[in-house]
C-alpha cells in the first residue's frame, strides 16, 4: 500500500524521534497492561472524596479492580499510540493527530500522578520533560520532518530531564537519592558507599552542565548533546542491566524491568535525533 503521508528515509533525526516516540508508549503500554500504576495515589486520595461514605466508594464505586482496568485501558491507548506511530505514514492525519492529543494528554495525567505520589517533588515532575517533549515534536513534524522551528522546546525537554536526574544524584533538600541509583553503582561498577557517593555527585553536577551548556551554540551545545545522548542511553540500559547482575537471567525479571528501559531510551536518543540535526546528518 503506497503512504499517503511521503517517508523521508533520509532523515535520520526524524527517524530517531520517531523511535523514541514509539518507546515511550511501548513501554508505558508495558507498564500499564502487566504491572501497577500510580492511579490509587489519586483515586483513592481521601482528601479529594466529597462523599459521606468513603468505604463504600472504594469498595463498590471504584474498588481495586475498577482501577486496574482504567489502567488496562490506558495501556491500551498507549499500545495503539505506538501502533499509530509505525503505521502513521498509511493512516489519515486526524487519526494521527486525535491519537497523539490524547496519548499526550494521558502521559501528562500519568506525570501528574507521579508527581503527586512522590510528594510534589520538583525533581520528579521535571524528569519526565523529554517522555512528554517527544510525542509532541513528532505530532508536529511528522508530515513536514523538519525540527527547525521546534528546536528550543527540544532542548528544554532535555534540560528539564537532566536538572531532574541531576537533583536525584546529588540529592538535594528532601529530594534523596533513590536507592535504586545506589544498587546499580554497586553492582554494575562494584563502588563502595564513599566511591558511588562520590560518582553519583559528579554525575548530577554533568547534568547541569548539560541543561546549561546545550543552550550555547557550537561546541558547548554539540558537546554537551553527545554527553546527554551517551549517559542518557547508559543510565537506560543499566536499569536492565543491573537486575541481570542481581538476579541473575531470569525471563521473569526481564519482563518486569524492560518496560522502565524502553520508556527511558529516549533520555538518549531525543538528544542524539537533535545532534544529529544540528550537524545536519
Amino acid at each position: 500500500m503506497k503512504p499517503d503521508i511521503p517517508i523521508d528515509e533520509k532523515n535520520i533525526p526524524f527517524l530517531i524521534l520517531r523511535i523514541a516516540t514509539l518507546f515511550i508508549f511501548l513501554g508505558r503500554a508495558w507498564q500499564h497492561l502487566f504491572f501497577d500504576t500510580p492511579y490509587r495515589s489519586i483515586f483513592w486520595d481521601e482528601n479529594l472524596y466529597w462523599g459521606n461514605d468513603w468505604n463504600y466508594f472504594t469498595q463498590e464505586i471504584l474498588n481495586d479492580s475498577h482501577i486496574d482496568w482504567i489502567s488496562k485501558g490506558i495501556g491500551f491507548v498507549f499500545l495503539f499510540c505506538a501502533i499509530t506511530v509505525i503505521f502513521y505514514p498509511y493512516l489519515h492525519k486526524k487519526i494521527i493527530h486525535y491519537t497523539m492529543y490524547l496519548g499526550t494528554l494521558f502521559l501528562a495525567f500519568l506525570f501528574l500522578i507521579s508527581f503527586k505520589e512522590h510528594f510534589y517533588q520538583f525533581a520528579q515532575l521535571i524528569e519526565f520533560s523529554i517522555q512528554l517533549v517527544c510525542p509532541i515534536i513528532f505530532l508536529k513534524t511528522y508530515d513536514k520532518v523538519n525540527l527547525n522551528n521546534y528546536e528550543l522546546i527540544i532542548k528544554i525537554g532535555i534540560a528539564g530531564t537532566f536538572i531532574g536526574h541531576g537533583i536525584y544524584a546529588i540529592g538535594i533538600g528532601e529530594m534523596a537519592t533513590p536507592y535504586k541509583f545506589y544498587d546499580m553503582l554497586s553492582v554494575i561498577l562494584s563502588l563502595g558507599d564513599e566511591a558511588t557517593e562520590l560518582f553519583l555527585n559528579i554525575a548530577g553536577v554533568m547534568d547541569f552542565l548539560v541543561a546549561i551548556f546545550i543552550f550555547f551554540p557550537g561546541k558547548w551545545e554539540k558537546s554537551a548533546l553527545i554527553y546527554a545522548t551517551i549517559w542518557g542511553l547508559l543510565t537506560a540500559l543499566a536499569r536492565i542491566v543491573s537486575v541481570f547482575l542481581i538476579e541473575g537471567i531470569s525471563l521473569e525479571e526481564f519482563f518486569l524491568n524492560l518496560p522502565h528501559t524502553i520508556y527511558r531510551f529516549p533520555n538518549g536518543l531525543l538528544p542524539l535525533a537533535l545532534l544529529m540535526h544540528r550537524n545536519k546528518i
